[in-house]
């Protein structure tokens, strides 16, 4: 596979590399991607192998941020796009006016999801208030107005923690994608393909030992931090402060109460409510599992990230199945061999345990 070059403010074409050796690329529906590869110090592309530089390998785009020379080999290592909204905080509009307003002092919107998430983009990198921190030549796609509303508020934290936070609860994939024909960056978002059981449009994909179509899987089950109830507390002192309790929809299949506190500074009780929701949905109990895929099902073809897919395996004495979506997949390319591996994330509302 050939690896195109270019540079970051102009993104013409630098060069093409094909003796790449050793390339791996994590990709994560919610969260930043990273990759890494070696070439020959003597390879013809290089000078062009700069921090900073835009990668373009397999229908993935990337920008250099690591580069090392030991020996005769050169290792490259960097993220995928989304490290455009890794380099920007969410500025509030009080910092931009002269006379700010209580209502400024957090960046606040309600709407859909995909109207929230592509504010907070286009008001951090695309078309920001400082024009110096606007991220060169990269555009929103078109709004479809897709997923529920929201309420959210942000303030100096950066900006891919917010818009993980964000897809996480609307169930929603982002990336940012590179039109080398059209010399642009493009944000969006997008919902993976249900090929679960309970749906008949898709043929259903189950990953498992007995249907061969993974080689290793590993399950985790964690409750070592999480919460199942929060009191979240809004503008106010004492006994004037407004505290909404919220509870997951899964308490009561709970075997304990696992209560916390956050506070959220607003007044505006869609805003507590929506703070609530995003904070059980960081502290949950967690349950994933990993496997790697073999050739069975193709990947891009079977599955692809963001899918709701079927795991199955043998955990602690019970077959543990369930409707899981794809969050990460890692893909390792060495010599002639490719080895592509599935991340999986528990929906743990349609788990079933089935006595082995």
């Amino acid at each position: 596979m050939i690896l195109k070059i270019y540079d970051f403010k102009t993104l013409v074409p630098l060069a093409a590399c094909s003796k790449i050796k050793d390339m791996r690329w994590e990709r994560y529906l919610y969260s930043l991607g990273k990759f890494e590869f070696s070439v020959p110090y003597d390879d013809d592309c290089v000078s062009a192998l700069k921090v900073g530089n835009i990668v373009k390998f397999d229908g993935k785009d990337g920008i250099i941020l690591y580069r090392s020379l030991k020996g005769y080999e050169l290792k490259i290592q960097g993220c995928d796009l989304k490290f455009f909204c890794n380099s920007r905080v969410v500025v509030p509009p009080f910092v931009y006016k002269t006379k700010p307003q209580p209502i400024d002092s957090y960046d606040r919107i309600k709407g859909n999801a995909e109207t929230v998430i592509k504010h907070y983009v286009d008001s951090q990198c695309v078309n920001p208030s400082d024009s110096k921190r606007k991220i060169p030549n990269l555009v929103c796609a078109v709004n479809q107005n897709r997923g529920e509303r929201i309420c959210w508020q942000a303030k100096f934290t950066k900006l891919d923690e917010e818009l993980e936070k964000l897809c996480k609860i609307s169930k929603f994939g982002y990336d940012i994608t590179f039109d080398e024909k059209n010399a642009k960056f493009t944000f969006d978002i997008f919902a993976g393909t249900d090929r679960t059981v309970s749906q008949t449009e898709n043929a259903p994909v189950v990953f498992c030992r007995e249907y061969k179509t993974i080689s290793e899987s590993e399950y985790t089950e964690d409750w070592l931090s999480a919460s199942n109830l929060v009191y979240v507390g809004a503008n106010g002192d004492d006994e004037e402060q407004y505290i909404h309790a919220e509870p997951s929809e899964e308490l009561e299949k709970h075997f304990m109460r696992l209560e916390s506190y956050t506070n959220i500074s607003s007044d505006d009780v869609e805003e507590v409510e929506d703070g609530g929701i995003a904070y059980l949905e960081e502290n949950k109990p967690t349950e994933t599992v990993s496997g790697t895929a073999n050739q069975r099902y193709k990947y891009k073809t079977d599955w692809n990230l963001g899918d709701m897919i079927i795991s199955k395996i043998t955990a602690f004495g019970d077959i543990v199945s369930v409707d899981e979506q794809i969050i990460g997949v890692r893909e390792e390319y060495s010599h002639c061999n490719t080895l592509i591996t599935p991340i999986f994330s528990t929906n743990n509302i349609l788990r079933k345990m089935l006595k082995g």
